[in-house]
């Protein structure tokens, strides 16, 4: 790892500590923070591929002005060209459920949901800064989802203590008035789910588009 922090320090030590070695970075090296993360998380990947093989349930929004969030990523997300902008509905997991049995099991449940609008509008920042474009509509249908899914198909991953924000993220940054002009709105009718595995360099491989309310 990069950073050895004690996980036992408070918020604000470890926040000071990590700032103060940036800044360090920086001066030795002339190098930014951002830059710096992004590297990091990218060498992290190609080394650990913490994600490799898994599977993970996901909304691909059809943004007519997905262009927008596109030039963000390219700039601050080392997975712009592997994956589509989208929702994690469930997140990366390994589990000995085929993929047969995943799509009958899904297909049946979504049959129960119907097709509904989503708008995203408005940059906030994670506490461990990744950018998030904020859910304004459809916040409640999607963690519907989120939580029947977890509940009626994959109960041992379900994480109830994590609250589960609906977002779309777009990349790393440390600075949220990068953003403070990103005023555009992305609106998009969600009618179907997607299973998706991760390739050996996390690229998205799709197993099966699932459409809401029994569609074809």
């Amino acid at each position: 790892m990069l950073l050895n922090i004690n996980p036992n320090i408070s918020k604000y030590r470890k926040y000071k500590e990590e700032n103060k070695f940036y800044e360090d970075i920086k001066q030795v090296l002339g190098i930014d923070r951002k830059i710096l993360v992004s590297k990091y998380i990218n060498y992290r990947r190609m080394f650990m591929n913490i994600n490799k093989g898994k599977r993970d349930i996901l909304i691909f929004p059809k943004f007519k002005n997905i262009d927008k969030l596109q030039e963000i990523r390219n700039k601050y997300d080392p997975l712009a060209n592997l994956i589509a902008p989208h929702i994690t509905l469930v997140f990366p997991f390994s589990d000995n459920i085929s993929n047969e049995d995943l799509i009958a099991k899904l297909t049946d449940l979504l049959k129960y949901f119907k097709p509904f609008t989503i708008i995203f509008k408005g940059i906030s920042l994670s506490d461990d800064n990744y950018i998030f474009l904020n859910c304004i509509q459809g916040y409640q249908e999607i963690i519907q989802l989120h939580n029947e899914i977890y509940k009626q198909i994959l109960p041992t991953h379900f994480k109830k203590a994590i609250k589960y924000i609906p977002h779309i993220t777009l990349g790393q940054s440390n600075n949220i008035e990068e953003f403070n002009t990103f005023t555009y709105e992305f609106e998009s009718i969600v009618d179907e789910v997607t299973i998706e595995s991760i390739g050996e360099h996390e690229e998205s491989i799709i197993i099966k588009n699932i459409k809401l309310g029994g569609l074809l």
